[in-house]
């Protein structure tokens, strides 16, 4: 007998592979994208912070000085733009505050001690209470007998240095802090929950990028605050340095003045009438871009498979995708979202959903055995009637490999997710009951890539002919972009139905409402029939 053979075949078996996690690798090419890519360029060029840092820092900001005019339904809710980011890295690697430096710079040259600056506020730090919030946007209140007058424009970007300041108020009896940042977030009022007479703030437009360490919010964060929904609404960044510089050179100021007249010219065109008035200006997706939202949506409403409190804090990937979306149709003075833009959108949230499952692996829940799923789904799927009993998964599906908890916790999250349907047989005369396994009818015909769903793109046309109006009133909305938009729309095979909608005039698209057939397979949404 060959010794070495046998110790290198224990070798193989025992240690080929290990349970180490690497930190998430970010997809630069698709998130850096736009004025926000071209920020996080210059802002890393020649220096220690990572690109991403900085676009994370960058999005956040435009997002409060956008406002509240420019709005997109998503049913009855109108969503904002408004983000907010936290950027996590280890101490001394994150370059958490270099991230902002660039940032603050382009910041200081748009207002450069103009009073007709288009910029909101800024809050650096030190949120303690539901009020203190307010206090910085509030409705006016009576202070003594002097009466504080309102602040009317209500755009306020919060930067959070230590963020685990934030969460270490939110523990505190009687805090409600971290609500008013989910009411915020949401587009709600920030109210008092006291019976007197207290600082309330309306309609907000409050947006916060906060900087943390994984060791800080691994230990600062509370179950409550991940299942409760703070965590959902936060797009988590995880970015550390890329390299080691010791005496970076600063961005050169024509740069940084180039990049704040450009980002000058945006923010007041997005701003519009506000704080006048809001949600005067309606976003909409153009056709392409909703065939491309509905191929996608499946998957980034999916729960999270890395357990329960990662999937809680991930639930929300689809509004952080079109609020990101969002942003960059308006750094492009459209309010059409492209197909482009969902693109950029999408890399964005799920590049936050592995920042979570990163971080706050091994704090709770167990991780779902994704291997194993796919293999019990793919056994319903050959078998004739697309269902099995327990032993059949267990002698035949798993080849006896697998325990009867083990097997409990593969069904398990399947039934719930109703991807499988159980159901229970009556014993006969003596018997036992019977379990059922069952493959959900429509999950069937995904995987046999023939699902059928009835589309109704209520307005989706509708909407693109009135933005089209819209941007021919608007001289500061100009062809070029919404051609080069459309252009990029094109390059998504469309039915010749389909096509021909893209290129009817204003006038007849408005009048109509689309209802199509789609097919999904594994190559997206195939229209078959678009019909008046």
């Amino acid at each position: 007998m060959n010794w070495d053979n046998v110790a290198d075949s224990i070798y193989q078996a025992a240690d080929a592979t290990d349970g180490i996690i690497p930190p998430p690798v970010p997809d630069n090419e698709a998130m850096l994208s736009g004025i926000i890519g071209e920020i996080a360029r210059v802002g890393s060029d020649g220096k220690e912070v990572h690109p991403v840092a900085v676009a994370a820092a960058s999005l956040s900001w435009l997002s409060a000085e956008i406002g509240p005019d420019i709005f997109l339904p998503l049913g009855d809710t109108n969503h904002h733009c408004n983000l907010f980011t936290l950027h996590i890295g280890r101490s001394a690697r994150g370059g958490k505050g270099e991230a902002l430096g660039l940032v603050k710079r382009i910041r200081k040259s748009i207002i450069d001690d103009r009073y007709d600056h288009p910029c909101g506020q800024t809050h650096n730090g030190g949120l303690s209470s539901r009020e203190g919030l307010a206090g910085a946007v509030h409705d006016g209140y009576k202070q003594g007998k002097e009466e504080v007058p309102p602040v009317y424009d209500k755009r306020l970007w919060v930067v959070e240095a230590e963020f685990a300041n934030t969460l270490a108020q939110g523990r505190r009896d009687g805090n409600t802090l971290l609500p008013a940042l989910r009411e915020v977030w949401d587009g709600g009022n920030i109210q008092p929950l006291t019976k007197g007479k207290g600082i309330w703030s309306t309609h907000p437009h409050i947006a916060l990028h906060g900087n943390i360490t994984p060791g800080e919010l691994q230990s600062r964060i509370e179950t409550r605050e991940i299942t409760g929904g703070t965590f959902n609404r936060i797009l988590m960044v995880w970015a550390e340095r890329t390299c080691l510089v010791a005496l970076p050179d600063p961005t050169d100021a024509s740069i940084v003045g180039s990049l704040a007249r450009h980002l000058d010219d945006r923010i007041r065109w997005a701003r519009g009438s506000y704080p006048t008035a809001r949600d005067n200006r309606r976003a909409s997706l153009t056709p392409c871009a909703a065939k491309l939202w509905l191929s996608l949506y499946p998957e980034i409403k999916r729960p999270h498979p890395a357990g329960d409190l990662v999937a809680a804090a991930t639930e929300r990937r689809a509004p952080i995708c079109l609020r990101i979306a969002l942003i960059h149709a308006i750094l492009e003075k459209s309010l059409l979202i492209t197909e482009a833009h969902i693109k950029v959108g999408y890399s964005w949230a799920q590049y936050g959903a592995t920042t979570a499952a990163y971080v706050l692996a091994g704090l709770g829940g167990k991780a779902r055995d994704q291997y194993s799923e796919r293999k019990l789904l793919q056994f319903l799927r050959q078998q004739p009637r697309r269902e099995a009993d327990r032993r059949t998964l267990t002698n035949v599906c798993f080849q006896k490999h697998v325990s009867g908890p083990a097997l409990d916790s593969i069904l398990s999250p399947l039934v719930d997710d109703g991807e499988i349907i159980r159901r229970e047989e009556e014993p006969r005369a003596g018997g036992r009951k019977r379990v059922i396994y069952l493959l959900r009818a429509d999950n069937a015909d995904f995987a046999d890539n023939k699902q059928h769903v009835r589309l109704q793109i209520c307005g989706a046309s509708a909407d693109f002919a009135d933005n089209e109006r819209a941007a021919n009133r608007n001289p500061q909305s100009p062809h070029d972009v919404r051609n080069a938009e459309m252009s990029a729309d094109s390059d998504y095979p469309q039915s010749p139905q389909a096509a021909e909608e893209d290129h009817l005039q204003p006038e007849e698209v408005d009048c109509r409402r689309l209802i199509a057939t789609a097919t999904i397979d594994d190559d997206g949404i195939d229209f078959e029939d678009v019909r008046p």
